[in-house]
């Protein structure tokens, strides 16, 4: 019950993290992230900062980001393209639908506390990538894929993803497939 409300709670504030672009020749790239069944996950991001500064958080993963929250939280899946400025962009955090009104979280907390970037070894937790001036990039579609580990009972995670140009940079906790 705790984590459907606070899921709940992220999505209707993810409403509120959106991104501004100040760069006079933004990246255009396209995300594709999806949960089982083919819905939409919900993706926070942020922009790695010189100095190792986190940048403020946007989410990825409803077109309308407020009236979608009362039709459907977790849409059918497709792309998304967003103007972002240059820079090392990495996935802070995720929520994944399993139906029936519960959801994974990646990390415990409200999203603007969580940090995806592991400031100890300096290196994404899950993905990240580097976003070029004026560059048009499409990310490869990623399926985060939930699971239940038999030793512990506790829900893990698995990312699905082919990456031959290798734009993503993994993490330790990406459990790639």
């Amino acid at each position: 019950m705790r984590k459907t409300i606070a899921a709940s709670l992220c999505i209707l504030l993810a409403g509120c993290a959106t991104i501004k672009t100040n760069s006079d020749y933004p990246a255009t790239v396209t995300f594709q992230f999806k949960g089982g069944d083919d819905v939409t996950a919900l993706t926070f991001w942020r922009k790695r900062k010189d100095g190792g500064k986190r940048g403020p958080v946007f989410s990825i993963g409803l077109k309308n980001r407020v009236t979608g929250l009362f039709k459907s939280a977790f849409p059918p899946s497709a792309p998304f393209e967003e103007k972002l400025d240059p820079g090392l962009y990495y996935l802070d955090s995720f929520v994944v639908s399993l139906g029936r009104n519960s959801f994974y979280l990646s990390q415990s907390g409200m999203y603007w506390s969580r940090n995806g970037w592991d400031d100890e070894n300096d290196e994404p937790l899950f993905l990240a990538f580097t976003a070029r001036k004026g560059q048009k990039l499409t990310l490869p579609v990623v399926t985060i894929i939930v699971s239940e580990d038999e030793d512990t009972g506790w829900d893990t995670h698995f990312f699905e993803f082919s990456d031959p140009d290798r734009i993503f940079t993994v993490g330790k906790r990406a459990n790639k497939l």
